[in-house]
């Protein structure tokens, strides 16, 4: 729809520009009484229009030629029979018509519409469709690599988990033997238990405490295993939100500068007043952009709370308060009018110190 507006108003602004330059033709003709005023405008603006092969594609230009005083001369108003002989048998009425009628001054009005399931509008819409395509496929492109990069990084880190596994099943494979020798050892002890009884309860001792380690071990493989993997999960689902956070808020602030350029020409808005206006509630967005219509077409009607910055060579900032609770900073600066931040009362002290570096 914007693209659409934008032709019409190119092409009005064009057409209008040739249709002054010619619409008249040679006035020599009209002073000396050998076309009417009106035939004249008639038959150049028809072969104008007869020209211009664009308009065959769903283009429509609406033109009118009138005076200052409002009387049109085109499309021709209707005259009684007694006027149009009066005028078609004396050149020197006719001249002095055509005189009465440039004296007045002329004003043509040309309005371009395209309509609607033309050749234009249909190019148009399947432009859009197609670059719309082109920027899903991308994305789609682009999200495929990460999830396979992603795949890629899961499997390795699954490859380096077995291999710990592997070598905790060899580390637990020793201390089987080595249970098994202090078994072997047990059983040779018994049968000369008179002679070494002491010696028999302190190798007790120590099978005791080596199988109290090798459970505990155990135990603490297996939460370090559960602790691996629910951090790998955290850590998963953390990075992938701050990404979409991070792609959403961009393409937030994008569209959001693109809006407001397209609509409020006579303003100039700083990067953090973009940033503020989207971090701020859909409620409290309607009232901010309230006072930013009002900045572009009337600032007169702008209620200004207070003047943050008043000193020697340094542009006075103005503050306007929205919503309650919001907060709109501005500046007039060569003769326009820019928009400094735009935020809540719990951000105001942040901007004040952004205004105070400016």
């Amino acid at each position: 729809m914007i693209s659409i507006k934008f032709l019409e108003w190119h092409f009005q602004k064009q057409f209008l520009a040739e249709l002054e330059q010619t619409y008249t033709g040679d006035t020599k003709y009209l002073f000396d009484g050998t076309y009417r005023l009106q035939d004249v405008i008639s038959k150049n603006i028809e072969q104008y229009l007869h020209d211009q092969k664009i308009l065959a594609y769903g283009m429509k230009l609406d033109v009118t030629v009138t005076t200052m005083q409002g009387f049109s001369l085109y499309p021709g108003v209707f005259q009684d029979q007694q006027t149009t002989n009066h005028f078609n048998n004396n050149s020197m009425a006719i001249a002095s018509e055509n005189f009465r009628l440039l004296n007045l001054g002329l004003l043509i009005n040309a309005k371009v519409s395209i309509e609607h399931n033309s050749v234009i509008s249909n190019t148009i819409l399947i432009f859009y469709l197609l670059l719309s395509v082109l920027v899903l496929q991308f994305f789609y492109k682009s999200g495929l690599g990460k999830y396979k990069n992603d795949e890629m990084q899961k499997e390795m880190e699954i490859k380096r988990l077995f291999e710990v596994e592997k070598q905790s099943i060899k580390n637990l494979t020793k201390l089987e033997e080595h249970r098994g020798k202090l078994e072997k050892t047990r059983s040779e002890l018994k049968s000369e238990k008179q002679k070494v009884i002491d010696a028999e309860d302190e190798m007790m001792d120590e099978l005791i405490s080596l199988e109290n380690r090798i459970q505990e071990n155990i135990l603490l493989e297996k939460d370090q295993r559960h602790e691996i993997s629910a951090l790998k999960e955290k850590l998963d689902s953390y990075e992938k939100k701050k990404r979409e956070e991070g792609k959403t808020q961009i393409k937030a602030i994008d569209l959001t500068e693109k809006r407001f350029s397209t609509l409020y020409k006579n303003l100039k808005l700083n990067n953090r007043a973009f940033s503020g206006y989207v971090n701020l509630p859909d409620d409290m967005k309607i009232k901010a952009e309230e006072i930013i219509h009002q900045l572009n077409s009337d600032p007169k009607q702008v209620s200004v709370k207070r003047k943050v910055f008043g000193k020697k060579n340094r542009e006075t900032v103005f503050e306007v308060i929205f919503a309650y609770k919001g907060r709109l900073y501005f500046r007039n600066i060569h003769n326009s009018i820019e928009i400094l931040a735009v935020g809540t009362k719990q951000t105001q002290s942040k901007d004040l110190l952004f205004l105070e570096r400016l």
